[in-house]
């Protein structure tokens, strides 16, 4: 009898065992499965981390470009001024030198003939 209570106390101790290792090996594999997902979520977090950032460089490669498309109007619209300016500038000029011409006739009088001689009135035209 002293037989059987020794090896059913070793049986108790062998099953004790078992199940401590099983629950080793649970807690190992739920430690395990808790890493694989922090890692998941980690790879996650740079895949979104990274989608962002690709993303705020594409809109300021756009700001970007809206802003030299902006430039150039704006160039655009001073060289049209200035355009416009020479433009009036030269149509100013152009219209005093025929009134010039004209005020050149001004002096010259009509011919009256009553009074005035022709031939002395063709000459002063002539000059």
């Amino acid at each position: 009898m002293f037989r059987s209570s020794i090896d059913s106390f070793i049986i108790e101790l062998q099953i004790e065992d078992r199940i401590q290792k099983g629950k080793e090996q649970r807690e190992r594999e739920n430690e395990r499965q808790e890493r694989e997902k922090e890692r998941e979520f980690a790879a996650k977090a740079k895949e979104k981390e990274r989608e962002l950032e690709t993303k705020k460089e594409r809109e300021e490669r756009e700001f970007a470009a809206k802003e030299k498309v902006k430039e150039r109007e704006h160039e655009l619209l001073l060289k049209k001024m200035e355009l416009e300016t020479e433009a009036r500038r030269i149509e100013s000029t152009t219209g005093e030198r025929v009134k010039s011409s004209f005020d050149v006739y001004h002096p010259i009088q009509k011919f009256d003939p009553k009074v005035g001689d022709i031939s002395l009135y063709l000459t002063i035209f002539e000059r």
